[in-house]
C-alpha cells in the first residue's frame, strides 16, 4: 500500500538546489530590535518618574517626620511656660489675701519664687486704683528705683492686656513692652489678674468689683526657650519664637542656639520660609498678641534622616526594563532562530514532498504491475484449481483401476496356479526333468504375480477403505503383529526388543500394516552370519514419552544389512526394491505402503542407515487426531543406535 513505506522516508535534512531560505536584511533584522528601543525608552522614562514620585513622597515623610518632632519641641516649651504659669498661680494666691501683704513679707515669697523659677527676671505687684509700680513691690529690688512710679496703663498694648486679663479671668502676655525699656531685650511681660478671696467670679461686673490688682511677671524667653529643649534632650533642630506683628518686621523674641555678640544672626534665619519642608511654624495665642513658634531642621538633623529610596526606585525601574529589554532581545533572537529553521524546515519538506511525489508515482505504477499479477494469479489459481479437480478424479480412477484390475486378477492367477497343481498330480509322471521345472517356474511366477497383486490392492485400499481414527493402543498392536509372525521370527531366531509405546488416535488396522511391513522389511534384508535384532521404542531424544509438539515419534532399528545412501529416498517409492537378489523376495511395495499409511495419517517417516550395520526408520504421528494441522516435526535422525 502506498503509506506501508512512510518509516522508509530519510531521516537525514534534505535540502535542494534554489530551496535555501536567504537571510534577512540587516536593515530588517535592525528593525525587530525597535521594541528593545522604546521599552529602554519606557524604563527610563518609568525611572524618572518613579525617582520623581519617591522624591515627593520622602519629602512628604520627612515633612510629617519633621512636623512631629517640631509638636515635641512646642509641647516641651508650652510645657515650661505652663508651669510658670501655675507657679504665677501661688503668687495670685498670696496677693487675694484680705489685706495687701507687708513689703518685707512680698519680698520674702517672692525672692523664694525667683529662686525657683528658670527665667523669670522680675515681678511686679501693680494695684487696681492705679497701675503705677510701686518700688517695695518689685522683685528683684534692685529694679524698683528704675521702675519706681512707671505706669503700666499709659503702654496700650499693656492697658489692652490688663483689660482681658480681668474678663478672660487668665494670664496676658505682653512682648516686647516699651516700658520694661530697661530691661534685655526678648523679654515677655505676663499679667495675671488678682481677685479678693482667690474666688473668681461668674458675671463680668463682679470681677469688675472683686479685681483687687494685677501680678506682672517678666520672662527672659531665651532661657525658656532653651530649658525646654533641654528637657526634650533634642539638639539638631533649630527653634525660635518670633512676634509677627513687630514693628522692625522681624519681632525676634528668642532663639535656640542664642545668637552670638560677636556673629549676628544670618537673615534667613530671622526669615520665615512658607512652606519649605525643613521649617514649619505654630501659633502661640497669647491674648493681645500672636507669636510664632518656629522650628528649622539643622544639617544635622538632615544627615540622619537620609533616604536612597528614590535611587533604588529609579534603579528597581530601570533595571526592570533592562529585564525586559533582554527578555526581548533574547525573544527576538528566539524568534529570528524560529524563522531560519522554519525556512530550512520549509525547504527541506518541499524536498521531501518532491520526493514523495515520486515515490507515490512509483508506488502506483508498482500497484498496477501487482494488480496485473494478482490477476494473472487469479487466472492461474482457475487454472490449477481445475488441474487439481482433474488430477482427483484421475487419481480416483487409478485407484479404482487398480483395486478393480487386482481384484479382477486375482481369479485367473488362482486357476493357473489351480490348474498348474493338477498338472503336477496328474501328468507328473509324463513329465522329465525340464517338465518339471517350467511347471515350477509357472507356479512361482503365479505366486509373485498373485503377491503383487495384493499388495497393489492394500495400496489401493488405504485411503480408500481405510477405518476412521480412534484411540489406538500400540502395544496391543505390536503384540498382535509379533503373532502374526512368530513363525518366521522362530526359524531367523530374530531377537525382538519392544520398549512401553503410546496411545494415539489412528487406523488400528493401518497400524498394523505398518508395523508389519517394517518387522517383515527387517526380517527380510537380515545380515548373513547374524541373527536378527529389532528394536522397537520411542524417540530417545524426545523423553519416555517420545512428544514433540503434538506428535509421537517412533523408531523401528535393526542390525541388518542396511541400506546404500543413494537408495535412502528411493526405498520409499513403488516397485523399488533394494537388491533384486533372488534371496529376497518381494516386489518392491511394502515401504510405499507404510509411507502411504503415515502420510494418511498426517505424519512422516524417514530412514538412516549405515551399509552393514542396519537401518533405523524414524516414523512421526500426531498424537490425536487435530495435531496433523501443526507443522510435522522433523523426523529426520542423524544419531540413530546401531544394535
Amino acid at each position: 500500500m502506498p503509506g506501508s513505506e512512510a518509516g522508509s522516508l530519510p531521516s537525514r535534512p534534505l535540502t535542494l538546489a534554489g530551496n535555501t531560505p536567504e537571510p534577512a536584511p540587516a536593515r530588517g533584522r535592525l528593525l525587530g530590535y525597535s521594541p528593545v528601543a522604546i521599552i529602554l525608552l519606557l524604563g527610563a522614562a518609568g525611572a524618572y518618574y518613579t525617582h520623581g514620585a519617591l522624591l515627593e513622597q520622602d519629602r512628604l515623610d520627612r515633612r510629617m517626620d519633621f512636623e512631629r518632632d517640631a509638636r515635641t519641641y512646642f509641647r516641651a516649651f508650652e510645657q515650661r511656660l505652663q508651669l510658670h504659669l501655675n507657679q504665677m498661680d501661688a503668687l495670685t494666691a498670696f496677693f487675694a489675701l484680705d489685706e495687701l501683704p507687708s513689703p518685707r513679707a512680698y519680698q520674702t515669697f517672692v525672692g523664694a519664687y525667683l529662686e525657683r523659677a528658670a527665667g523669670v527676671e522680675l515681678i511686679i505687684w501693680l494695684p487696681r486704683e492705679n497701675a503705677t509700680v510701686q518700688a517695695p513691690y518689685v522683685m528683684p529690688a534692685a529694679h524698683g528705683a528704675a521702675l519706681e512710679g512707671r505706669d503700666f496703663s499709659a503702654d496700650p498694648d499693656v492697658a489692652r492686656a490688663m483689660r482681658n486679663a480681668a474678663e478672660k479671668a487668665r494670664p496676658f502676655y505682653v512682648s516686647n513692652a516699651v516700658l520694661l525699656g530697661g530691661l534685655s531685650a526678648g523679654n515677655v511681660l505676663a499679667l495675671a489678674p488678682v481677685y479678693r478671696g482667690n474666688a473668681i467670679p461668674g458675671s463680668a461686673e463682679g470681677r469688675e468689683e472683686a479685681l483687687r490688682g494685677y501680678i506682672a511677671a517678666v520672662f527672659r524667653l531665651q532661657i525658656v526657650l532653651e530649658s525646654a529643649l533641654d528637657l526634650a534632650k533634642e539638639r539638631r533642630i533649630d527653634a525660635a519664637i518670633f512676634d509677627p506683628y513687630a514693628a522692625d518686621g522681624i519681632g525676634l523674641l528668642a532663639m535656640r542656639p542664642a545668637p552670638s555678640r560677636r556673629e549676628p544672626v544670618a537673615p534667613e534665619r530671622l526669615r520665615l520660609v512658607p512652606f519649605s519642608p525643613d521649617q514649619d511654624s505654630i501659633d502661640i495665642d497669647l491674648g493681645t498678641r500672636r507669636w510664632s513658634f518656629v522650628c528649622t531642621a539643622t544639617p544635622e538633623y538632615l544627615k540622619a534622616r537620609p533616604t536612597k529610596r528614590p535611587l533604588f526606585g529609579a534603579a528597581a525601574a530601570m533595571g526592570f526594563a533592562v529585564l525586559v529589554a533582554l527578555y526581548a532581545v533574547l525573544d527576538i533572537d528566539r524568534r529570528h532562530r524560529v524563522e531560519r529553521i522554519v525556512a530550512v524546515r520549509t525547504a527541506e519538506l518541499r524536498g521531501i514532498n518532491v520526493r514523495l511525489r515520486e515515490e507515490i508515482g512509483e508506488r502506483k505504477r508498482f500497484e498496477q504491475e501487482c494488480d496485473e499479477l494478482m490477476r494473472l494469479v487469479e487466472s492461474s489459481n482457475v487454472q490449477l484449481h481445475a488441474l487439481n479437480h482433474r488430477l482427483a478424479r484421475s487419481n480416483e480412477d487409478l485407484q479404482d483401476f487398480a483395486y478393480v484390475a487386482s481384484h479382477d486378477l486375482q481369479e485367473p492367477l488362482r486357476k493357473i496356479r489351480v490348474f498348474a497343481g493338477r498338472l503336477r498330480q496328474r501328468y507328473e509322471h509324463l513329465f522329465d526333468e525340464r517338465g518339471a521345472e517350467y511347471v515350477d517356474l509357472i507356479e512361482s511366477v503365479a505366486g509373485r504375480m498373485q503377491a503383487l497383486i495384493s499388495d497393489l490392492l492394500k495400496l489401493s485400499r488405504i485411503t480408500t477403505h481405510g477405518e476412521p481414527f480412534r484411540r489406538v493402543d500400540l502395544n496391543t498392536v505390536l503384540e498382535q503383529v509379533l503373532s502374526d509372525l512368530a513363525v518366521r521370527l522362530d526359524e531367523s531366531a530374530a531377537q525382538i526388543d519392544v520398549a512401553p509405546l503410546p496411545l494415539i488416535e489412528a487406523d488400528p488396522m493401518q497400524m498394523h500394516q505398518l508395523f508389519l511391513n517394517l518387522l517383515n522389511n527387517a526380517l527380510k534384508y537380515r545380515a548373513a552370519g547374524r541373527a536378527p535384532r529389532i528394536v522397537v521404542a520411542t524417540a530417545p531424544e524426545n523423553g519416555n514419552s517420545g512428544h514433540e509438539n503434538g506428535y509421537i515419534c517412533l523408531d523401528v532399528q535393526d542390525n541388518g544389512m542396511g541400506i546404500e545412501p543413494e537408495n535412502l529416498e528411493k526405498i520409499f517409492t513403488l516397485f523399488h526394491r533394494v537388491t533384486e537378489s533372488a534371496e529376497h523376495e518381494g516386489a518392491g511395495v511394502g515401504l510405499a505402503v507404510c509411507r502411504r499409511i503415515v502420510e494418511r495419517h498426517g505424519g512422516s517417516i524417514t530412514v538412516q542407515s549405515v551399509p552393514g550395520a542396519g537401518a533405523c526408520f524414524r516414523i512421526a504421528l500426531p498424537s490425536r487426531h487435530g495435531a496433523a494441522e501443526a507443522a510435522a516435526p522433523d523426523a529426520t535422525r542423524t544419531d540413530w543406535i546401531s544394535p
